[in-house]
């Protein structure tokens, strides 16, 4: 179940809405920052600094959790289901860049999750990854189908009679979906900058962080 966008060309001048070069989320960590325990997201006692920039990740106190821990297999599982899913048209923006974005924030995003949820999700990598075998597709992985047969494997799942198979593609085509539009290559391509949402965001961070040391 391929998702079809047309994105528009690059705009020569957009509003400045992302970060400068080498400000952004690092793009190639891999199994170092999955490793430890899960630190609580809190807000800082030491105070924002501000940078007196429009940045879409300022650095002003936040402290990130670390990605959810997954094995070889998990992720490979993953990756396979962000080729099947994300958009495959000529004008989306692809690549290793795309992917790796995906990869990192779902495993972020799931971090965040309550547990339970979030290991549902890990079950469900598997649950997809096999799912040509107990279709009756292929005796192989999801992963390591061609893009197009992967691509017909998920669209028939979507199609499925039996509501939970069709709900648990929907979660996680709504999971890796935004991920990927929340990728700056992505909103460039739709010529889409947020300022007046992270404007309003970011005032509202600076008041929290003004009150007195609390944990969120």
């Amino acid at each position: 179940m391929s998702v079809r966008h047309s994105f528009p060309p690059p705009a020569a001048h957009l509003p400045t809405a992302h970060p400068p070069a080498g400000q952004e989320l690092p793009e190639r960590r891999d199994t170092d920052e999955a490793s430890g325990p899960r630190p609580r997201r809190r807000l800082s006692v030491v105070g924002p600094q501000a940078t007196g920039t429009l940045e879409r990740r300022p650095r002003d106190g936040w402290q990130r959790a670390r990605l959810f821990p997954m094995g070889r297999g998990a992720r490979r599982a993953l990756k396979g289901l962000i080729l099947g899913l994300c958009p495959t048209s000529l004008d989306a923006p692809q690549g290793a860049s795309i992917e790796h974005h995906v990869e990192v924030y779902v495993r972020f995003f799931m971090c965040y999750m309550p547990r339970w949820m979030a290991r549902g999700i890990w079950c469900a990598l598997f649950l997809m990854e096999w799912s040509p075998l107990w279709l009756g597709q292929a005796a192989r992985r999801l992963s390591s189908l061609p893009p197009r047969r992967r691509a017909r494997v998920i669209a028939r799942l979507a199609r499925s009679r039996f509501y939970p198979v069709r709900r648990l593609v929907m979660v996680l085509n709504s999971l890796f979906m935004s991920a990927y539009f929340d990728s700056v290559r992505v909103h460039r391509a739709l010529r889409y900058a947020p300022v007046p949402f992270m404007k309003e965001r970011i005032a509202l961070r600076r008041e929290l962080l003004g009150r007195p040391s609390e944990t969120v």
